[in-house]
Formats: structure tokens, sequence, C-alpha cells
């Protein structure tokens, strides 16, 4: 009897001394929010079935934003700190900057090389403890270079699926999918394959940077930005849209033989980057939740980091004023004042 009692309070020790896999920091197996069915413990660590302080049973926080803050925030036990733009390699031993860049603050890649306040933000639902972050957007703003509206407030749950266990959610693909990106952003389909996330093979010893897409970003950003994603639109800079507007192309292969007059300086330490065909892509000019580059003049008057509609907005773009186009486009470099 002794023998079958030690045995079962070994067992319970094992069982509540597991790690639970809904925070596992691993690209190669289990991944972030999944495998409930293999660890149910999953479900508890975000909902209460019976008296949950917030909507969507969750435990807590005055919105969806705040509580994923929780983990995903100051000392937050996730290694993907969204709100200071920060991802820690899987020893736990360091902290690297994101490329997504942050809420609140964002590492400053193409100046300080420090943690600043952020500039402009894809302006989620506040949190309360957030010192810079913005008040976020709601139900019937305007999208800027969409049609469509905003339904609900916007949310890290307008992007991100929670429950899609690191795959592709309601598809058949079975590639990896770490950052959690939604099908139907916007309730819009969109291409799935290839969308996941890839180390660059040259910059990630010791890290979880994610540095470069697949394919598949330009369509899945256009559920929202529609007018923006010019991808297979043949001439779009020259030519006006129904808009009457002249858009950068979108998609198109980076090359130096292809296009001889660019000059595609795209060092993933300055945080450009193509998609895997080597082609343009959104992230290769923006930042997808926040930046910390300064801009002192501009023509974009959608809202920026502190809510008000402006021309000096850094847009989330990757680096300082216009620099990304140098990236790209080096000639430029001589049209400066002697």
């Amino acid at each position: 009897m002794k023998k079958r009692m030690l045995f079962v309070l070994a067992a319970l020790c094992a069982l509540f001394t597991v790690p639970s896999v809904a925070f596992a920091i691993n690209y190669s197996g289990p991944v972030t929010h999944g495998n409930f069915a293999g660890n149910s413990k999953g479900c508890a660590d975000c909902h209460v079935t019976h008296g949950a302080s917030a909507a969507k049973l969750l435990k807590g926080g005055t919105n969806q934003t705040e509580f994923c803050f929780v983990c995903h925030g100051n000392a937050g036990i996730s290694g993907f700190d969204v709100k200071n733009g920060k991802i820690q390699t899987e020893d736990g031993t360091t902290w690297n900057p994101s490329w997504a860049g942050g809420f609140d603050q964002a590492y400053d890649f193409g100046g300080s090389g420090t943690y600043k306040a952020v500039t402009s933000v894809h302006n989620v639902e506040k949190d309360s403890g957030s010192t810079n972050m913005p008040a976020g957007v709601g139900n019937g703003f305007q999208i800027p270079g969409g049609s469509g509206t905003l339904a609900d407030n916007f949310r890290c749950g307008s992007c991100h699926n929670p429950h899609a266990g690191g795959t592709y959610d309601n598809t058949t693909y079975t590639s990896k999918n770490p950052r959690l990106l939604k099908k139907a952003p916007l309730g819009v389909d969109v291409p799935y394959m290839g969308l996941w996330t890839i180390s660059n093979t040259t910059n990630n010893t010791g890290t979880n940077r994610v540095t470069q897409y697949g394919t598949g970003i330009n369509a899945w950003c256009g559920a929202c930005h529609g007018v923006f994603n010019t991808e297979g639109v043949a001439g779009s800079g020259h030519t006006a849209d129904v808009n009457g507007k002249y858009r950068h192309a979108m998609g198109v292969l980076v090359s130096q033989t292809t296009h001889p007059e660019w000059n595609p300086g795209l060092d993933s330490d300055d945080g450009i980057a193509l998609d895997s065909a080597g082609k343009l892509n959104c992230l290769s000019c923006h930042r997808a939740h926040g930046s910390s580059a300064t801009t002192s003049n501009g023509f974009m008057r959608y809202a920026s980091y502190n809510g008000q509609a402006q021309s000096t907005s850094s847009v989330l773009l990757r680096l300082p004023e216009r620099d990304v186009c140098y990236s790209c486009h080096g000639a430029a470099q001589y049209n400066k004042p002697s």
C-alpha cells in the first residue's frame, strides 16, 4: 500500500512540474499555444471557466492586448516580448531585437543601436502599463490602404490566432506558422502556402530572430491594406490606379541582373529583408508591430503613435527618414547636397 501511495505521489509531482507546452519556445517541436489535446493544462493558463474577470473567459486584463502582455510584455514568461520588441534565445540567456519591433519600444537599427520609444505602431488596444503606446483604433476605423473598416477593436487577435498551434488553421498545409498568423484577417481568405516565417541562416546563430518570410506576406497584409498590394500589377509605378494614385511595385524581383539601376544592399543587419524568392515584400520596408525610426517629413497622414493624423509619422518604417529607399536605389544618394 505504501509503495502504491509513493508511486501516486511521484506521478503527481511529475505532472505538476512538467512545463506547459502552451508557452514553449521551440520551432521544431511543440509550438506556442498548441498541443492542447496532449496537454490540456494550456487551456487553464489563459482561461477560467466559471469565474473569469475578462471577456472570452480570460483570466484578467482590461482588454485582450493587456492580457497578452502578461506573458508577452515586461517580465513575461514568454520569450517573445512584443511590448518591448525583444526575442529571447532558446537557452534563455540573451534577448535580441525583434525585426517586428515592439508596441511600446523598438530597437533603433538605423541609428543609436538602443531601444527607443516607438514613433508609430499598429494601433492595437492600449495596455494600461504602457508608457509610449497609443490608444488603439476601433469599430468603424477606415483602414489605411484598404477599402474596409474595422467591425470591432483592433487587437492582437485581429492578426493572430492564439489557438492555431503554430500551424495553419483550417488548412491541410503542414508547414510551421510560429507567428500564429490568421488565415483570414478581416475575413479575407488569403493564399497560405509558404507564408510561414523562417530564420536567416547567415544571421541566426543561437537566436530565435526571424528575419525573412517565405512567400505570400504581401497577400496577407493586403487582406486589410489591399490598395497597397500591387503584386502582379505590371507598371504599377507608372500607371495610375482607379483612385488616380501611383503605387510602388510589390513582389518584384530585386536584383542587379533584372534591374541594373538598383543597388540592393540587403544586409539583414539593416533590417531589410526580401522573401525567399528574392522579391520585395511589405516587410522589406516596414515593421509589423512598431518602429522607433524618426522622420521629419512625409506625406502619410494616417494616425501615428499618438493617435493624431500627421505628416511626420514614421509609418512603421524600418529605418530613419527614407533610408529604406537607399537599400535598393543606392544611386539616389548622389542627389544629396555636396
